[in-house]
């Protein structure tokens, strides 16, 4: 979540936990209604987000915050899924944005909010398999030279996962 530039003069973060308290809820709807319902968020983070270099003034990067968060689900059609993220993954930060306004957070005027997201999938023949979507804020084109936001899939190595770019 990055502020806008006029954040500094009003932009107030709840503590941690109380932001991941805010946060948790909203993202797990959207991912259960866009994605699968049998995803349940396992754990979630917050911390500062890493500054990625650029024109971002001191202020608005000390008021930058990230919430990382890791999900499973154990799903009976794989294909459904990951037709639903290719279908509705561009969309999803904007969805995740709609419920924080709906949820009238306090912070969400004062920040832009950008998702990126890294599906792995073990297949039960062993086969594992990756999904990304969303925008990657360290990365304007991906390896392959595709746009950022592009969702793909793509067979992972076990020595390559970093690859993917995951947080």
């Amino acid at each position: 979540m990055e502020p806008n530039l006029f954040a500094a003069t009003g932009l107030t973060w709840p503590a941690d936990a109380q932001l991941v308290s805010e946060v948790q809820p909203t993202v797990q709807t959207v991912l259960g209604t866009f994605i699968s319902d049998k995803i349940t968020i396992t754990n979630a983070a917050v911390g500062p987000l890493e500054y990625a270099g650029g024109l971002e003034a001191a202020a608005t990067r000390m008021l930058a915050r990230q919430v990382n968060m890791s999900f499973s689900a154990q799903l009976d059609d794989f294909w459904t899924v990951s037709e639903n993220v290719r279908r509705w993954g561009n969309e999803l930060t904007s969805k995740i944005v709609d419920g924080f306004v709906a949820k009238q957070m306090p912070w969400i005027k004062f920040v832009t909010i950008h998702e990126h997201t890294v599906l792995t999938y073990t297949i039960n023949s062993g086969v594992l398999l990756g999904q990304k979507t969303g925008h990657d804020r360290d990365k304007v084109m991906t390896d392959d030279g595709t746009l950022a936001y592009a969702i793909k899939m793509v067979p992972i190595k076990f020595d390559s996962f970093d690859g993917m770019g995951a947080r």
